[in-house]
């Protein structure tokens, strides 16, 4: 491939929306940004222009897309899943083609305006608000620029050499869709309605489908990219491979990505879950419970093996223990469950399709949303990553602690390990010692959906104790889900690679205009 293809975007537009004359048709005449102002340092719509309140003012680029400040556009993208950080930006870009992202981050660049991609969580016509993937504010921008990715949606392929998406699809859809074609990405979180740029913008762990083979990013042959510059940019590990690098696990920070090439691998039919219930008298036994785990996990006979309690319940503990299989090869269990605490005869199982159990977590938290406002609570959620020596000693120390205020009325506490060695891209940080890398999350709900300042300033006070509590054993934080973390924080959290990081934010973001939410810079 010439230097000069692989410096273009496609000409092929990605657009899976009405065309740029339908969509006007459906905003509000003089709603559309046209200009922005140096001196007011805002927007400028065609209402205001057609006033001459704004005599001076840069005319925005042409584009595919559209470029609006509706009240329920802004709205919409002023929170996300978390619901405890809100910044309004000032415009949204509903791009139309990777032309109109290169063309608004140049214009946002030379005008000092910050611009924020939009991933998508849930369900949303194009219509409706979207909700954005993060939860702690990353995703957000203040004044500036927000983009809509999922506005760039399409399958281009899928084949067993892997499938070609754009950024703004969802998971769900490409796993859907692959396995179709009796196939399916081989890491797959436990909820699945999130962007694909989204999740490998932050790693994206698998904790739905292996214990092995690292994130998601790891699972990415090649991206295209529109930098911080708007220079656009088909990158893999032997092609631009730095900003590759950059963007897998980069939070944002170095560029938008806009398309990529996703590994599949052949899918099962169905899928059979052993339950091993472990529960707590007086105290929880730490030792039996990470004993008979680690033998599921060392002898790799499953296809991946979880903890995930009953909703809004810290105690008992259950280990998952997934297999898939096709039929007429059913599992044996006395064979897989041997030699642990608890006999295999004692041990439930169920069966069901491949699929329902991947959309399982899905179900559970459709039906949140369908009955409890789910979208509308605060869900200070958080994220760690325990070394695999520390596990026990981590557990010892939190959960006692807890109680179903952490939880809130929907919320689970999971346990996921995964194999260190596997995670190659650089950004994604996991501790560095020890034959497993143990997740620890707590994906805790409000109990109604009404703002209550004493209730998250608590949550963030305990998200902060259970970080502080995990570095100090050689854990990290999961970036997606952080306490609120000062700059200095977050170069220690990328120590180890800071240097690249910096260096990197200065090649390819140089004005630092993208993806402010984090605050690492």
């Amino acid at each position: 491939m010439s230097q000069a293809h692989r410096e273009t975007e496609p000409e092929v537009s990605s657009w899976n929306g009405p065309n740029r004359r339908q969509l006007l048709g459906g905003i509000a005449a003089g709603a559309l940004v046209i200009g922005f102002s140096s001196v007011t340092r805002g927007w400028v719509t065609s209402a205001q222009a057609a006033t001459g309140s704004n005599p001076m003012f840069a005319d925005v680029p042409e584009l595919d897309g559209t470029l609006v400040f509706t009240e329920d556009a802004l709205t919409a993208n002023s929170r996300d899943t978390g619901n405890i950080f809100h910044e309004r930006p000032h415009a949204v870009l509903r791009p139309g083609s990777v032309k109109d992202i290169r063309k608004m981050i140049r214009f946002c660049g030379a005008h000092d305006i910050k611009v924020a991609p939009r991933g998508l969580q849930g369900k949303s016509d194009l219509d409706s608000p979207q909700l954005g993937g993060s939860f702690m504010g990353g995703g957000l921008v203040q004044g500036g620029l927000a983009i809509e990715m999922r506005w760039l949606n399409k399958i281009h392929s899928i084949g067993p050499d892997g499938a070609v998406v754009d950024a703004g699809l969802q998971w769900d859809d490409l796993i859907r869709a692959a396995y179709d074609k009796g196939l399916t990405p081989p890491a797959i979180t436990g909820y699945t309605q999130l962007t694909v740029g989204g999740t490998i913008a932050y790693g994206g762990y698998p904790t739905w489908s292996t214990n092995r083979g690292g994130s998601q990013a790891d699972r990415v042959q090649w991206i295209e990219v529109v930098t911080g510059t708007g220079e656009f940019k088909r990158c893999s590990p032997s092609e631009n491979s730095d900003l590759f690098h950059a963007v897998l696990g980069g939070q944002g920070q170095f560029g938008v990505m806009t398309r990529a090439k996703l590994d599949l691998v052949p899918a099962k039919q169905m899928a059979r879950t052993y339950l091993l219930t472990y529960p707590q008298t007086t105290t929880f036994d730490t030792k039996a419970f990470f004993k008979d785990f680690r033998i599921l996990l060392d002898r790799n006979e499953f296809s991946f093996v979880t903890q995930l309690n009953p909703p809004a319940t810290v105690t008992p503990f259950t280990i998952a223990a997934n297999i898939f299989y096709d039929q007429g090869s059913e599992p044996d269990t006395a064979h897989l469950l041997r030699d642990l605490s608890i006999s295999p005869e004692a041990v439930p199982f169920s069966d069901k399709p491949y699929l329902d159990l991947i959309f399982s977590v899905d179900q559970g938290y459709d039906t949140f949303k369908a009955m409890l406002d789910w979208d509308n609570k605060i869900h200070p959620w958080s994220t760690l990553f325990i070394p695999d020596d520390k596990v026990e000693q981590f557990f010892d120390a939190v959960l006692p602690t807890l109680t179903t205020r952490d939880l809130g009325g929907t919320g689970f506490l999971i346990t996921w390990p995964s194999l260190r060695a596997d995670y190659k891209r650089p950004l994604v940080r996991v501790p560095d010692n020890g034959k497993w890398v143990w997740l620890f999350g707590l994906t805790t709900d409000s109990d109604a959906p009404a703002p209550d300042t004493a209730y998250v300033t608590e949550m963030l006070a305990r998200n902060r104790r259970l970080w502080e509590k995990a570095v100090e054993l050689g854990g990290m934080v999961e970036p997606e889900c952080p306490p609120d973390l000062t700059s200095a924080e977050w170069q220690k959290h990328y120590a180890p690679v800071w240097s690249k990081f910096s260096a990197w934010k200065r090649k390819f973001d140089p004005d630092h205009i993208l993806t402010p939410g984090p605050g690492i810079f």
